[in-house]
């Protein structure tokens, strides 16, 4: 469990390391959210520009196997690493590629934050911002 830990510390570092000024402040005020066990997922601003504008589905939020499905059809399973009244922090570890998504979602207004790192045919890191309903 201190591995995921740190891992979810390094791709959070991630959002300072991109050279992206995200503000979640630019966000849409969604005072109507209410925390499902599924939800979608929009980024809303992202360090990578090609991001935007994607969605990612989270499936299965309250059980103990939670999922995401990308767009591109590629469904992974995802750790619950963090949960409190006000958020929650899910993990994704791609053992093929090393690659680390690590999502924190405001369980009370639906935003999201998403930090992702790997190797897929060279180093890649990303930060992203978005909203989920």
């Amino acid at each position: 469990m201190n591995i995921i830990r740190v891992l979810v510390v390094l791709s959070l570092g991630l959002l300072f390391a991109c050279g992206s000024n995200l503000d979640s402040s630019s966000l849409p005020l969604n005072k109507q959210f209410v925390m499902a066990d599924n939800l979608m997922c929009t980024i809303k601003d992202s360090s990578d520009k090609t991001e935007i504008g994607k969605k990612i589905t989270l499936m299965g939020l309250t059980t103990t196997q939670p999922k995401a499905k990308f767009e591109n059809g590629v469904t992974s399973p995802l750790q619950k690493v963090f949960e409190s009244e006000s958020t929650l922090t899910v993990l994704l570890i791609a053992s093929g590629s090393g690659g680390v998504d690590a999502f924190v979602i405001d369980k009370k207004n639906g935003h999201f934050s998403r930090a992702a790192a790997g190797f897929v045919a060279g180093v890649y890191s990303s930060a992203s911002i978005g909203t989920c309903q």
